[in-house]
């Protein structure tokens, strides 16, 4: 599933329904997978660049100036960080569906569908996964646009 994809469903609250909770954990983990390896090959982009003129036999001031000058065009850091903010967020949905999983029996969606227990401890720990899932919403157009490289 793209991320782009991923990203308005995960936001919304999960049903109260094993496979759906298992769908969006599988989801979750793939997405956090793939981001995590694009931030990690984002952030080499200029070192691999650079590693890739050295062997064409470019100069040692050349080579940097030209990788220096790759990182900037591409934006390849902002890029790394936005893949990393997927990446945080794919595991937030997976810790939230695992927590989900794990006390199935003793949460509810209310009429709001908001999630709810009447167990003090597991509403506590439901609390901070979802919050950082919601809190997503207001970044993922920006991460988005970030890791288009604009």
């Amino acid at each position: 599933m793209k991320a782009a994809l991923f990203v308005p469903e995960a936001i919304k609250t999960p049903r109260h329904d094993r496979a759906a909770l298992k769908k969006r954990l599988d989801e979750a983990r793939a997405i956090e997978s793939l981001a995590l390896d694009a931030a990690s090959r984002l952030r080499r982009a200029q070192e691999l660049t650079g590693l890739s003129l050295t062997k064409a036999g470019v100069r040692d001031h050349d080579r940097m100036s030209l990788s220096i000058r790759f990182a900037t065009m591409t934006n390849s850091s902002a890029r790394a960080f936005a893949a990393a903010d997927y990446a945080r967020f794919a595991a937030d949905v997976a810790a939230e569906a695992t927590l989900l999983d794990k006390h199935f029996a003793k949460w509810k969606l209310d009429r709001d569908k908001k999630i709810t227990s009447e167990d003090f401890k597991v509403r506590g720990e439901l609390t901070g996964p979802r919050m950082r899932v919601e809190s997503f919403e207001h970044r993922a157009e920006r991460c988005a646009e970030g890791l288009g490289g604009q």
